[in-house]
Parts: structure tokens; C-alpha cells; sequence
């Protein structure tokens, strides 16, 4: 019954229409839109950093840009790193390939081997890069490439029916998110979370999810957020209890 009041394969079909759009775009501006009733966007971009200029530069080579001299000098110490972020962005693009050809399954395995290819990445760059600065700039880089890649792999897995794994992405995305203080795609993404479990009548972890994302926006002072949170929760507890009552 809940499933035709609320059917989440139309829901989730029309979430992955946007989330392709995580591919198009760099890590500095506007990556990806999550489009709830109000229209409110999800930037899947670096927070609060001391190092703006280097990541803009940064993200100017993986683009393919041309970088001035001046330029080239701030960032000639992760030059080899920015090279492998752009084999990095190889992956994305096949992913969406994939996509746009309704072949889900390959699409998943793309983002698969790209987020193993940057964790990898990551883990390279802790132990060579010498100055605390050039790993900094790197983890972030690579933290909202991650990112990126979660959000658009969990909902090719949830088109496929795979919500617990979709669910761990999400998760993983939200985590990757809050270590370079992207506080508000994170709120997003867990909301995002809760709607999912919600839609596909998992009501006590929606409700759990729910109590999570309104702490968060609680602790950040959203309360625009809090107040969506405390209403999908009572929709969930409606729809409980309707049950039970059958």
C-alpha cells in the first residue's frame, strides 16, 4: 500500500537523473543537485579552506587547463597527485557513459575501481608528501572526489535494488564530506539517507536516521532541516503504526 502512496522507484529514478549531473562539474563550484521540494542544491565542493587558490589551480590542471607559470610553481609539489586525479576523473566519465546508456551494473563497477584508485591515492600521499600543506590540499582534493563518487554510486545501486549497500555509500560520501568541512552536504546527504529508508518502508531506521539529521542540523543550526527531519518522522511513525494497526 505505502509503496503505491509513495513509489520510490519513480522517487529514486528521478534522484539519479540529478546525480549524474556530479559528473559534470569541478570540485570548486557546483558538482551536483539533490532537488527536494524546495529546490535547495547540494554542493558537493570544499569547505572553509586556507588554501583556496591552490585548490583552484589544482582543479584548473585536472580540467586540463592551462596554468600560468605562478600558477604551476604554488602546486609544483602534488603535481604527480593532480596527474592521477585526472585518471581519477577517467572513471567518472565512464560511469556516466554507462549511465546514460541505462547499463547500471558497469556503471557501479566504474566508481567501484575509481574509489579504490583514490583510496589508494590518499593513503600514497600521507607518506610521501613531506609538507603538511601539499597533504592537506591533496587529502581535500581527493576527499571531495570520493565523495562525488559515493553520492553517484548509491543511487545506481538503489536503482538496482541494493539499498543496504546504497545506504553504506551514502554514508561513506557523508563521512568523506565532513573531513574537509562540508558540513552542508553532509546534512543532505543524511537526510537524503533517511528519505531512502523511508521510501522503501524501512520505518524504524528511517526514524533513526531522521533523529540523526535533525541532531546534525541541530548542532550547525539548520533549523529549516529540522524542521523537514521532525516531519519525515512523523510520516514514518504514521505509516508504522497504520501498519500495525492492519
Amino acid at each position: 500500500e505505502c509503496s503505491k502512496i509513495y513509489p520510490a522507484e519513480e522517487k529514486i529514478t528521478w534522484l539519479i537523473e540529478r546525480a549524474i549531473m556530479v559528473t559534470q562539474d569541478s570540485i570548486v563550484t557546483q558538482d551536483a543537485h539533490y532537488v527536494n521540494s524546495q529546490k535547495e542544491p547540494v554542493k558537493f565542493e570544499i569547505g572553509a579552506s586556507k588554501f583556496k587558490q591552490e585548490i583552484t589551480i589544482s582543479e584548473k590542471f585536472i580540467e586540463n587547463q592551462k596554468l600560468a607559470n605562478s600558477e604551476e610553481e604554488l602546486v609544483s609539489g602534488i603535481m604527480n597527485f593532480l596527474e592521477n586525479l585526472k585518471i581519477s576523473r577517467e572513471y567518472v566519465k565512464q560511469a556516466r557513459k554507462a549511465i546514460e546508456k541505462h547499463d547500471s551494473k558497469n556503471a557501479v563497477k566504474y566508481l567501484k575501481k575509481g574509489n579504490g584508485f583514490l583510496i589508494s591515492l590518499l593513503q600514497i600521499a600521507s607518506g610521501q608528501l613531506t609538507t603538511l600543506k601539499d597533504y592537506e590540499i591533496v587529502e581535500k582534493l581527493i576527499c571531495s572526489e570520493i565523495s562525488k563518487m559515493e553520492f553517484l554510486r548509491a543511487f545506481i545501486l538503489i536503482s538496482l535494488g541494493r539499498v543496504n549497500n546504497a545506504i553504506d555509500s551514502l554514508e561513506r560520501a557523508a563521512l568523506f564530506s565532513t573531513i574537509i568541512h562540508n558540513h552542508q552536504t553532509c546534512l543532505t546527504l543524511n537526510y537524503v539517507k533517511a528519505l531512502i529508508l523511508l521510501f522503501h518502508g524501512l520505518y524504524n531506521n528511517a526514524i533513526m536516521a531522521y533523529n540523526f539529521t535533525e541532531e546534525l542540523a541541530d548542532i550547525y543550526n539548520d533549523k529549516r532541516l529540522k524542521l523537514k527531519c521532525a516531519i519525515g518522522k512523523s510520516i514514518a511513525l504514521y505509516i508504522q503504526r497504520l501498519k500495525c494497526v492492519r
